[in-house]
């Protein structure tokens, strides 16, 4: 991270005990993010309390993340799978993370921080977008909270890796007034 793009962002979310790193003093910027990462970093940020209830998910049974699956889910930031897993080992997708972010400024009721009507994506790959994330990814570009790369894509199907959602995390808690 000596001279990454994404050094102080993580290192304020680090310092704010949000973001933790891959052990050793190593965060990782370029490794993809995953579901279970995502709520842990969701519920760290927001400081969501314990959860009321136990979600029953058999993949995240007894695992470091429990708490935090079970607290994005009952949050309703996050979902299981229609064969009732959630799946956290997988990688988070751009698309996906639009949605679940935009999940998240619905959840914070004291930010009026709603997309304008009928403003429509401009991204150079916004045809690639799909149909089920097109609204969030309006939502969540519009509050300039994920934004396009430098050639105007906003890559979609992309993996999310740790060094955006730091940058991502950083412009969400700002939006929502939490830094």
């Amino acid at each position: 991270m000596k001279r990454h793009w994404a050094k102080k962002e993580a290192e304020k979310l680090a310092s704010m005990l949000i973001f933790e790193g891959k052990g050793e003093g190593i965060f990782d910027p370029n490794a993809h993010l995953t579901r279970a990462e995502t709520a842990a970093l969701l519920v760290r940020a927001l400081g969501n309390p314990v959860p009321a209830h136990t979600v029953e998910f058999p993949d995240i049974d007894g695992q470091w993340y429990e708490v935090a699956v079970t607290s994005a889910t009952e949050a309703g930031f996050m979902n299981g799978y229609e064969d009732g897993s959630f799946r956290p080992n997988d990688f988070v997708s751009r698309e996906e993370l639009a949605v679940i972010l935009s999940r998240v400024i619905e959840y914070d009721s004291s930010t009026d921080s709603n997309a304008p009507e009928n403003h429509s994506i401009q991204f150079n790959d916004s045809k690639d977008v799909s149909k089920w994330a097109t609204e969030a990814v309006q939502k969540i570009n519009s509050n300039v909270i994920m934004i396009g790369d430098n050639e105007d894509n906003f890559r979609p199907h992309h993996t999310t890796t740790r060094a955006e959602m730091a940058i991502i995390l950083s412009r969400l808690l700002s939006k929502l007034g939490y830094m």
